[in-house]
């Protein structure tokens, strides 16, 4: 099921697609060199629904010179992409119009060039694939319910996970995110 919407863009299983956006593109040829220096790292921000928050999220990766910015609790509805200024945000978030939980993706728009296929999983898991060069990079952007959650919410989101992961072994699989660990009792 995965590798259909792997190839298709589209979905029909019960995995995927929240609001329906899903973005599948085969425009370029080009591949980006994964040997280039390219910084990556994760926030959960609390939300970046809040007018403003976008920007500031930007400003900071500029700042830290990060090229691809995995997002947590982006809080809202619907699922697609934006732009701002030189950046691109991918998001999945929730299908129930609550503004919790969500995860997005910010990548300049030089990377945004090379990204071949955005899949948003559910309002914890999304997927984006980049074309690069010797492999491919799949950024797998999660946001793990706490151990307070349901049973069935945290199995389901493990397997979700072990689905995404059917992903073509040349490639390369970065998964990152809040996992919501706690230490201690």
């Amino acid at each position: 099921m995965f590798k259909a919407k792997l190839k298709s863009g589209v979905s029909s299983s019960s995995m995927g697609s929240p609001g329906g956006a899903v973005m599948n593109c085969e425009c370029t040829k080009k591949k980006l060199n994964a040997k280039s220096n390219i910084k990556i790292d994760t926030w959960n921000v609390r939300t970046l629904a809040q007018f403003g928050k976008a920007h500031n999220a930007i400003n900071e990766m500029e700042r830290l010179k990060i090229h691809i910015l995995g997002i947590s609790e982006m809080r809202g509805p619907g699922s697609n992409f934006f732009d701002i200024n030189d950046h691109r945000i991918y998001y999945s978030r929730t299908t129930n119009g609550k503004h919790e939980y969500g995860v997005g993706v910010i990548i300049n728009k030089t990377i945004a060039t090379y990204v071949t296929n955005f899949i948003p999983i559910s309002e914890r898991i999304m997927l984006l694939q980049i074309q690069t060069t010797p492999a491919n990079i799949n950024v797998i952007q999660v946001y793990a319910p706490t151990c307070q959650s349901d049973e069935d919410e945290i199995k389901e989101f493990y397997s979700q996970i072990i689905e995404v992961l059917k992903l073509p072994k040349q490639d390369l699989a970065i998964i990152m995110g809040d996992w919501n660990a706690k230490i201690g009792k």
